[in-house]
């Protein structure tokens, strides 16, 4: 495996200096050889290609692109796995990740080892890391465990670069208080930290409250939700470390990366096409609905999927020298704390993280009414079954409180706000950080 992964670390770290035309060239190629794949090997876009009359030769471009149709996440929910998997893929050998359900509706997603080692090594582009460098996660509901780290699939090679002091990675669990996250950040020393802007901005203030020193990351990464300039500012100045946004989703991986310079996300468009589409018209320089297509992911295409995001995207060039296209504005990622009656404060990661564990649940939106009163609305999936309400409540109760006030309705559809998003948590509480 290792020599497939440095293979794949070769190749992100050679296109990250390609020239616009260089990219746009490599883009296409993986583009049209992305799209004849899923119109020969999977029968959704087979038949979404033909209900339209439109065949693989007909894309030659991305501006080819708005003569297929969008397809969404809850399209792919509704179908069989056959009909969304490459035909022949045998899905037990897949890795299977799921979505976050940051718009309350969790998707499986399947990706194959060669694709979860590309992916790998796209993240060492996007953190600018050395294999030698110490990196601490705090993204997931477990702390680490055989299945919360990607790399940890291929754990002979894991093994065998820890006792060379390279891949150093720790992964943290959400449920941990910002006490205990900061005392384990004194004593690993990390060189990297990547948390969801709520939790670093809770660790940020325990920090500054206790006058706390030593812990001295390089660099701050978040990702998940908006980052607010108020949050960038203060867990900056905390850690005297600079803060970097990633824009990313599980289905695709990382989408776009901020830079030194801060003016806009690089879109990784060697491994993605992303749109700004508005009225059916790719734009730019304007405000339009992002639109996807993963160059990467054979096994379970996505070809021009919604992401329920807004963004802008841009034609000018960054000022760092690279040329990967940039979006300026992405809005739509932002969820709200959750005030306990004991006065804790808990990010909302906390609970998506935790809900999306729940399957046979289409889509989900907590909404919190008062201090102790919650009132939950569930659209059921194919595998609801009678138990499925009880285990929502219970795993609420492991982190709301025992005597949290619960209330859960079955409803047809929860219906969507004006940017096209549907906040699965909203909090009616006044918080104060």
């Amino acid at each position: 495996m290792l020599p497939h992964l440095l293979y794949h670390l070769w190749k992100v770290r050679k296109a990250e200096w390609l020239t616009s035309f260089e990219l746009e060239e490599l883009q296409n190629k993986k583009l049209r050889a992305i799209v004849r794949h899923a119109y020969e090997s999977v029968p959704y876009y087979y038949k979404l290609f033909s209900s339209v009359e439109v065949k693989p030769e007909d894309i030659k471009t991305k501006e080819d692109l708005v003569k297929i149709p969008i397809t969404t996440k809850r399209i792919l929910q509704k179908l069989p796995i056959t009909e969304r998997v490459a035909e022949g893929v045998d899905i037990s050998r897949c890795i299977k990740m799921r979505t976050s359900g940051s718009t309350g509706e969790p998707l499986d997603v399947f990706l194959s080892k060669r694709e979860l080692r590309h992916k790998i090594a796209m993240q060492t582009r996007i953190y600018g890391l050395n294999l030698r460098s110490k990196k601490v996660n705090i993204l997931d509901r477990e702390p680490a465990s055989s299945k919360q780290s990607p790399m940890m699939v291929f754990r002979k090679t894991r093994k065998y670069l820890n006792r060379l002091g390279l891949w150093r990675r720790y992964h943290f669990s959400l449920f941990e208080k910002p006490q205990e996250l900061t005392a384990k950040l004194l004593e690993i020393k990390p060189e990297v930290i990547e948390a969801h802007p709520s939790v670093m901005r809770l660790i940020s203030e325990y920090v500054k409250q206790e006058n706390i020193h030593g812990i001295t990351p390089k660099l701050i990464f978040t990702r998940a939700e908006l980052l607010s300039g108020e949050d960038r500012k203060r867990i900056s100045e905390v850690f005297d470390a600079e803060v970097i946004d990633l824009y990313g989703a599980i289905e695709f991986g990382f989408l776009g990366v901020e830079c030194k310079k801060h003016q806009g996300y690089h879109v990784n468009s060697d491994t993605v096409v992303v749109e700004a589409i508005k009225d059916n018209q790719q734009v730019y320089e304007q405000e339009g609905e992002i639109i996807c297509t993963d160059l990467i992911n054979y096994t379970m295409p996505f070809i021009r999927y919604r992401l329920e995001d807004i963004g802008v995207l841009s034609k000018e060039k960054c000022g760092c020298g690279r040329s990967f296209p940039l979006i300026k504005l992405i809005q739509g990622r932002s969820d709200d704390f959750i005030t306990l009656p004991s006065g804790k404060i808990i990010s909302p990661r906390l609970l998506s993280v935790s809900l999306l564990k729940i399957e046979g649940i289409t889509q989900y939106k907590l909404i919190q009414g008062n201090v102790n009163m919650f009132n939950i609305q569930i659209v059921k999936g194919q595998n609801f079954k009678e138990t499925t309400i009880k285990e929502f409540e219970n795993v609420l109760r492991d982190i709301l409180g025992r005597d949290a006030r619960i209330s859960v309705n079955i409803v047809d559809e929860i219906p969507q706000e004006k940017s096209g998003k549907i906040r699965p948590i909203v909090s009616k509480v006044p918080v104060s950080l």
